[in-house]
């Protein structure tokens, strides 16, 4: 950011209009300019235009792409003009520069969901607005959510690769932007993710409101079967149990599946309720050897990708 004269202006280059610079200059001669800071210099070129070279004598000398990381809370530099080949005739400019906050996580919700994938997680961000004249947020050529950039989120989580999922961005008000994206599948336990543009380079964020950027995934699990006995004499299969698994996200595509020490139930429904994220199994129980009597494990496949939910057992 480059602030002249109390205004905001989003800016590319400085407008000087020169009187001490040779009266030979032409169109085509070569400009330096020197943006000294306390720890560093940093030196741009530019040419003389022929609208430059005319009675106005201004030349445009283009700002620096980076400023020094001293920058973070505003910086001063002394700009150094002069004429390539005439090193000594040297015009001297003071130059204020601001390097923004970065954009600012102010809050991130849910901060929690089912293993299985798929809870929408919303984050909202703070950027540099401006003013209302000049809504100028940043040097030309660095990143602003106010350019509407395509955006993806990358979640790391334990045993797993990053997984990037796209993400879209809403205006929410003259600064602030809603950055959405679905969570993906990841085992329970805590996912780190964070911002990034489509080609995947970092997106810097002010997190000083936040600690991180996690998502606190719970495992699914069954919770309950009922009713938790029956017998095992012959003839007694297809006894009717209802089977409450916990942390389910969405409902699974396809009709998930029971078992009984192993053997396969007939699941006649599955239900799903979104408001407290739980899915209710009716099935109806196999007929088992007596010699299976005592405590036998259910298992039920399809809900998780990839996992078998485990319940009672020996």
């Amino acid at each position: 950011h480059v602030w002249q004269n109390g205004a905001r202006n989003v800016q590319s280059a400085i407008l000087l209009s020169v009187f001490s610079l040779p009266s030979a200059l032409e169109t085509g001669d070569a400009v330096t300019g020197e943006f000294r800071f306390t720890t560093e210099t940093k030196s741009v070129a530019t040419t003389v235009s022929a609208a430059n070279a005319a009675a106005a004598r201004s030349i445009s000398v283009p700002l620096p792409s980076a400023l020094p990381s001293g920058c973070a809370g505003g910086c001063a530099a002394t700009l150094l003009v002069y004429p390539t080949t005439y090193p000594s005739k040297v015009v001297r400019l003071p130059v204020q520069f601001f390097n923004y906050k970065r954009p600012a996580v102010l809050s991130v919700f849910p901060l929690e969901g089912s293993e299985q994938g798929g809870t929408l997680v919303s984050v909202t961000v703070e950027d540099y607005q401006g003013d209302a004249t000049s809504p100028s947020r940043f040097m030309a050529g660095l990143f602003s959510l106010f350019d509407a950039p395509p955006l993806q989120v990358d979640v790391s989580c334990a045993g797993q690769g990053v997984q990037s999922r796209a993400a879209s961005l809403k205006g929410k008000g003259r600064a602030q932007f809603v950055v959405q994206f679905a969570a993906p599948q990841c085992a329970a336990g805590i996912g780190n993710y964070t911002l990034a543009t489509s080609s995947g380079s970092p997106v810097l964020l002010d997190l000083s409101g936040i600690k991180t950027l996690q998502f606190t995934y719970k495992g699914t699990v069954v919770s309950s079967v009922t009713p938790p006995s029956g017998m095992t004499n012959p003839g007694s299969g297809g006894v009717s149990i209802g089977v409450f698994i916990e942390n389910v996200q969405s409902a699974p595509a396809a009709t998930p599946t029971v078992t009984l020490a192993g053997v396969a139930c007939v699941v006649s429904q599955a239900t799903f309720s979104p408001g407290n994220n739980q899915l209710f199994l009716t099935a109806r129980t196999p007929e088992l050897a007596m010699g299976l009597a005592g405590r036998v494990g259910i298992v039920v496949s399809g809900v998780v990708a990839g996992k078998d939910l485990a319940f009672g057992g020996a």
